[in-house]
């Protein structure tokens, strides 16, 4: 139910109490809209009051740009002018450039599977920050283009999908260096950079090119302070940053970011201990690559502990996966993966054609026409406790999501055990 734009309806607020799992879950305060109080009877243990969250608009469509006269119903995550919707999308990672036609055809072909994607829906279109290419899926003597020049070129060839870096190895750049040319590329793209962030795994590349391949507990100890300084050059304090690692005399970056506060943040990669405990302090989004989604609901379960730890809301964090996946050879089977992702709160899922794949731009297009629409039926999990995470601070949902909350949970409590 959609109200007309730029008129505010009124909110209630309540705590969320499940029967039987008291004390299991910690009790969050939700805004709704007060468009129908008796769909708060859906959750009859719920406690409700009104409260003053402020005004309420109808939303956009899904990456849809935010032209002041529409608002979303429920906070926009990166806080640019980019709307979400509550359910799950696919990302298109592009990473084979032994393309038909050779390296005369590349330019035309990298150019085209970006606009295909676009055009099929993807809202993300992401590449690997590689020098060689990766010996573990192809030869490294394999074609491999450096990944800042790609996206800087395909900044001019979309209009509207995510350039995603997925991701920068931490060894490879010099962070005031890498803050700035992600800069460039957020403001020639009009505010459409993800920033993707990697502790660097691929030695041989690193060994063969003559960058330093540092053990891997100070690769961490780098990537943490890379992310600091990031964040110190995308805000208004130019001053010194002094590190175990870099010592940066000015942190001096204009012109900013067209994404305020900054572009998001994503950290890819999955361990426990370091990894995840940098996405809960740091990151805007997550990226991981799972065996089974029993592997994802533990990583899942590890970040929320380490946002609780750190004191920080997990609904704030978006949760991504990368499969190296034809989802139109067992389309079903790809779609009830993605519902058991959805109720994790996973909410976007990467999609790299698998090795065999000569033909990017068909493979983006037929995503399209077989994929995104089916995906982007399966709603994610309600922001509730360990089920998707707790709801955001001030996020808002429409009166529909309040009367189907209670079912939904159901279903991911069953599913998640």
């Amino acid at each position: 139910m959609h109200q007309h734009a730029n008129t505010p309806v009124r909110r209630f607020q309540w705590d969320i109490y499940l029967p039987g799992l008291q004390g299991k879950l910690p009790k969050y305060p939700v805004e709704y809209p007060s468009l129908d109080r008796a769909a708060a009877e859906v959750l009859p243990s719920c406690v409700y009051s009104y409260g003053t969250a402020g005004s309420t608009y109808r939303r956009t469509p899904s990456s849809a740009e935010c032209d002041g006269a529409f608002k979303p119903t429920r906070r926009t995550r990166f806080g640019n002018n980019t709307l979400r919707e509550p359910n799950v999308e696919i990302g298109f990672h592009f990473v084979n450039f032994d393309v038909p036609g050779g390296l005369q055809a590349l330019p035309t072909t990298l150019a085209a599977a970006a606009k295909a994607a676009e055009q099929a829906g993807a809202s993300w279109f992401t590449m690997a920050d590689h020098f060689f290419q990766m010996d573990n899926l192809w030869p490294a003597e394999a074609p491999m283009l450096e990944i800042y020049t790609c996206l800087g070129y395909l900044a001019g060839q979309t209009e509207r999908i995510k350039l995603v870096v997925m991701v920068s190895g931490v060894t490879y750049h010099y962070p005031g260096l890498l803050a700035k040319t992600a800069t460039t590329l957020d403001v020639l793209s009009a505010g459409r950079l993800v920033f993707g962030l990697g502790a660097a795994w691929y030695e041989r590349e690193c060994v063969g090119l003559g960058v330093p391949v540092p053990p891997l507990s100070e690769r961490y100890e780098r990537l943490e302070e890379t992310l600091q300084i990031c964040r110190r050059m995308w805000s208004w304090d130019n001053g010194r940053y002094d590190g175990k690692y870099y010592q940066l005399a000015e942190t001096l970056c204009s012109p900013q970011p067209t994404q305020r506060p900054n572009p998001p943040v994503l950290l890819g990669g999955t361990g426990e201990r370091k990894t995840l405990r940098l996405v809960a302090q740091y990151a805007d989004s997550w990226n991981g690559a799972f065996e089974t989604v029993e592997e994802a609901a533990h990583k899942v379960e590890v970040l929320y502990r380490h946002c609780e730890a750190v004191g920080r809301d997990p609904g704030e964090i978006q949760k991504t996966a990368f499969m190296l996946i034809d989802p139109m050879a067992d389309l079903d089977g790809f779609l009830r993966t993605a519902e058991r992702y959805a109720a994790l709160g996973i909410d976007l899922i990467n999609i790299m054609p698998p090795q065999d794949t000569t033909d990017p731009v068909a493979f983006a297009s037929r995503l399209g026409e077989q994929v995104i629409p089916r995906v982007a039926q399966i709603e994610c999990a309600p922001k509730i406790g360990r089920f998707g995470g707790p709801p955001a601070r001030g996020m808002t949902v429409t009166s529909k999501d309040v009367a189907t909350v209670g079912s939904r949970l159901s279903r991911h409590i069953e599913i998640r055990g």
